[in-house]
């Protein structure tokens, strides 16, 4: 396993380099999970999972009141679909995880992890003793799984969920898709229901702004960052809440997160980005509430 030490240690232009290579290849997504390399989250820890989730749901209950065996989405579960199932200590009677790929292996020994923590915190436990397997644990909470995308959610009936979430999840979604993915979402919340994400707004190579120093062509190119797994869609924080307005819903930055100063030079960014406002640059990370604009 690569150590996030090791992994910390080289440079930003390194790890792009080693991408392209390593993504090439023949090794399926679960050997580099395991190597520490292309993973979709940490997920998998069940003290983080529920962590994750009761930042979530505190955000969320206080701007919306969620309903007895409220119906949630989690946007992009990664690795595990252990902080989507920690919903159901929550209260939570209807559970959907969607992604744009089955990468999630949740066993159930992270389930009985996670049943434990809520135990401890006086919360809902999981039906896990009748269960002998994973997938039987998660049908007995009405979890579904979904795998892909957009695809999948322009297939479920429209306001039909209660609280739409997603961690580290929005920047990665291909520029060209996001319109229609804040769309999909849109039309999916109940029209009382409540979105709260998380957003990070850095490279995702060092914790700066070096995915800005690339032109729109190359970036968005399939066969670069997209498939070497180190794509980011370098939308702006100001671009985004622009979409999500466009979407019908009114949000509200509920923290953000800022550099001291901009990470990356403004003189080494591609033309396309040299103009963003400062605010914009000086912006790591956004937790959004966002609702329906005539909530």
């Amino acid at each position: 396993m690569i150590s996030d030490r090791l992994k910390a240690a080289v440079p930003w232009w390194g790890k792009i380099a080693a991408k392209l290579v390593l993504s090439r290849l023949p090794v399926g997504y679960g050997t580099w999970a395991r190597a520490n390399l292309f993973r979709h989250g940490t997920m998998d820890r069940p003290d983080r999972a529920l962590a994750t989730f009761a930042g979530i749901h505190a955000v969320a209950a206080a701007h919306a009141p969620l309903p007895s065996g409220f119906t949630v989405l989690e946007l992009g579960p990664g690795d595990s679909l252990l902080a989507a199932v920690a919903a159901w200590g929550f209260g939570a009677g209807r559970i959907l995880a969607c992604d744009v790929g089955p990468f999630a292996t949740t066993t159930l020994e992270g389930l009985k992890g996670l049943d434990g923590l809520l135990r401890a915190r006086g919360l809902r436990p999981l039906p896990l003793a009748q269960a002998s397997t994973a997938e039987e644990a998660l049908a007995a909470m009405n979890v579904r799984y979904l795998t892909r995308g957009v695809e999948d959610l322009r297939a479920l009936p429209a306001a039909s969920v209660d609280l739409v979430w997603s961690n580290a999840v929005l920047e990665h979604v291909r520029l060209a898709d996001l319109p229609a993915t804040l769309a999909e979402l849109a039309r999916l919340l109940n029209p009382d229901g409540v979105m709260v994400h998380g957003v990070d707004f850095s490279d995702h190579l060092g914790g700066a702004l070096n995915n800005l120093r690339f032109s729109p062509r190359l970036w968005e190119a399939d066969w670069f960052a997209a498939r070497s797994g180190f794509y980011t869609n370098r939308i702006a924080p100001s671009e985004l809440l622009a979409l999500f307005a466009e979407a019908g819903l009114a949000t509200e930055v509920i923290h953000r997160e800022t550099w001291a100063a901009i990470p990356t030079p403004r003189r080494a960014l591609h033309a396309t980005f040299r103009a963003r406002s400062e605010e914009d640059l000086l912006t790591r990370g956004l937790i959004l509430a966002a609702r329906h604009a005539t909530a």
